[in-house]
């Protein structure tokens, strides 16, 4: 397992465990966020084999591209 999927071995696990295929009949997409609602995460699993990818980036948050949250000093 590649250090990502020793990262996030608890949510891909769990999603092994607990959801169905909902991606072309046998893969499992799952996603996470850092706890913040400013990133998020993710791998698409393959339910038959077990391997997957990992997102090919970390998506950052929106709140930064509005005007009220990106004032200073308001």
């Amino acid at each position: 397992m590649d250090s990502f999927g020793k990262s996030f071995r608890t949510w891909l696990r769990d999603a092994i465990e607990h959801e169905k295929p909902d991606f072309a009949g046998h893969f499992i997409v799952v996603k996470w966020g850092c706890g913040t609602g400013g990133c998020n995460s993710g791998a698409v699993i393959n339910a038959k084999t077990g391997k997957f990818h990992s997102f090919p980036l970390a998506t950052g948050s929106a709140y930064s591209e509005k005007k009220v949250f990106s004032r200073i000093g308001v």
